[in-house]
């Protein structure tokens, strides 16, 4: 028998699934050129499985640079707590040709100031502590330190010198106050 949470669940997707096949509906009615909704749910999950379950062999991670551009492309930022090892905000752009900008700001600071430019490189490793690869890039171009590690679960973090991986979201925010 199933709880009240769990049919609440069920009730949530059914109508999200309902909300997403309306919008598709009103794309093909006002004969619009929406990208189609299910390109907007989890896209960037399977895009991160992409990468993953790409046959890799040592020494040709260039052959993956367009999965890994394909992920990265649009803005990703950071505009959590900055207590503790994180003391900045960050910003990037990547654009579909792999050149990207970055931003670091302070939270006392009131914009993101100037942005650094470079291009995009795909980088892979091993974990230390489990082995398991992964996959993600490294800012060419630039005197920067860090390393873009994209999670198989289509998360995309920020690891500095630090080793401390700071999870960005996709999408533009401006955490400055007024």
């Amino acid at each position: 028998m199933k709880t009240e949470r769990e049919l609440i669940i069920a009730a949530a997707i059914v109508g999200v699934l309902g909300i997403v096949f309306l919008i598709s509906r009103i794309g093909e009615i006002n004969g619009s050129k929406l990208p189609s909704p299910t390109s907007w749910i989890g896209s960037d999950s399977s895009r991160a499985a992409s990468i993953y379950s790409t046959d890799y062999s040592d020494g040709h991670i260039d052959e993956m640079k367009g999965k890994i551009i394909e992920f990265a492309e649009g803005t990703w930022t950071f505009t959590g707590d900055t207590q503790g090892d994180t003391l900045a905000w960050f910003r990037i752009t990547v654009d579909k040709n792999g050149a990207m900008t970055f931003q670091i700001a302070k939270p006392a600071e009131s914009n993101w100031g100037d942005s650094m430019s470079a291009t995009l490189t795909p980088a892979t490793d091993k974990f230390k502590d489990t082995g398991k690869r992964w996959f993600g890039f490294t800012p060419s171009g630039s005197d920067s330190s860090f390393a873009f590690i994209i999670g198989q679960d289509g998360t995309l973090s920020i690891i500095g010198e630090n080793g401390k991986a700071v999870p960005l979201e996709h999408h533009d925010a401006s955490p400055f106050s007024k």
